[in-house]
C-alpha cells in the first residue's frame, strides 16, 4: 500500500513586510509507511529528562508529533533532552522524521511539569 500518510503545511507571517510562499508541492506530502505501529498519548513530562512511552513493538521510529498541552512552559525534544534539537513552547506543536539511528525521543520540561500529547508513527 502506498501514500498512507498526508501531510499538508500552510502558515502565514504577519510580523514581516516580505512574502513567503510555499510551492504547493512542498507543502503537501503523501508518504508510504511500512510499518503499521502507532505510539499515542498524553504523558506529563517532568523538569529531568525522560523518553516518551513508546511502545517497543516499533522497528524503526518514523514520523513524530509532539503538541505542549501547557499554557507556561516549554518542553525541549530530541535523541537526548539535555541537548534537545526542537522545542515547543507552551501550546506549541512540532512535527518530523526520526532519524532511523534514533532509538526513542527524550523530553523535558523547561521550568515545571507539563503535559505533551504525542504520536511517534512506525516507519
Amino acid at each position: 500500500m502506498a501514500d498512507e500518510l498526508s501531510l499538508s503545511l500552510n502558515f502565514s507571517l504577519d510580523r514581516w513586510s516580505g512574502q513567503v510562499v510555499l510551492q504547493p508541492s512542498l507543502a503537501d506530502l503523501s508518504i508510504t509507511m511500512t510499518g503499521n505501529v502507532v505510539s499515542e498519548g498524553v504523558q506529563q513530562i517532568g523538569t529531568s529528562k525522560e523518553n516518551l512511552d513508546i511502545l517497543s513493538d516499533h522497528s524503526t521510529l518514523g514520523w513524530f508529533l509532539i503538541l505542549n498541552l501547557d499554557d507556561t512552559n516549554y518542553v525541549g525534544y530530541g535523541e537526548d533532552a539535555d541537548n534537545p534539537f526542537g522545542e515547543a513552547k507552551a501550546g506549541e506543536w512540532g512535527a518530523m522524521r526520526i532519524s532511523r539511528s534514533v532509538l526513542n525521543v527524550s523530553v523535558k520540561a523547561g521550568v515545571d511539569a507539563c503535559w505533551v500529547y504525542f504520536v511517534v508513527l512506525e516507519d
